[in-house]
């Protein structure tokens, strides 16, 4: 487990590294305090209705969908801050699917989790609520924090697709 920790930071450290990412100027941490005091909610689009959920508690279901509880802490932050900085950037309307992000109500979860769903939930929240407010930007726009989970054992340069620039 802490090896698939220590693999999705240093994902995020190469994009930070291949974007040239910088923390966030003062406008955008005003931005971020802004947000914070205005509830926000995502429409997520079911098979037979769009459902309303506050971004937070979104958040928790997409992370909870996405990434085993048993990571590290930090790799869940780092969940968080990508799944946040995703929904965001499409204007917190997606899909439950994975045409957009996965996400599971707290009825689901509680079936999926059983008797770990306290634990989970607990520790997915901290990793969320750690986070709060934090987005990854470029030039003052939301990233494409896009990622896979399954590669069939191929791995490929990212300089040799275009991600990385000299």
């Amino acid at each position: 487990m802490l090896y698939h920790s220590i693999k999705i930071i240093f994902v995020i450290g190469l994009w930070m590294i291949c974007f040239n990412l910088l923390p966030q100027t003062e406008k955008q941490k005003e931005q971020v305090k802004e947000n914070e005091k205005i509830m926000q909610y995502v429409e997520v689009m079911t098979i037979n209705d769009v459902e309303k959920i506050e971004l937070e508690t979104y958040l928790i279901g997409v992370v909870a969908s996405e990434m085993p509880y048993t990571f590290e802490l930090e790799a869940l932050k780092a969940q968080s801050v990508a799944a946040r900085t995703y929904v965001l950037s499409r204007n917190l309307k997606v899909d439950a699917s994975t045409n957009t992000q996965v996400y599971k109500n707290e009825a689901q979860l509680k079936e999926i989790y059983d008797e770990n769903y306290e634990t989970m939930y607990t520790k997915i929240k901290q990793a969320v609520e750690a986070t709060k407010g934090e987005v990854l930007t470029y030039e003052n726009e939301y990233i494409s924090a896009l990622f896979y989970s399954c590669n069939k054992h191929r791995r490929i340069s990212l300089h040799s697709v275009g991600f990385c620039h000299s």
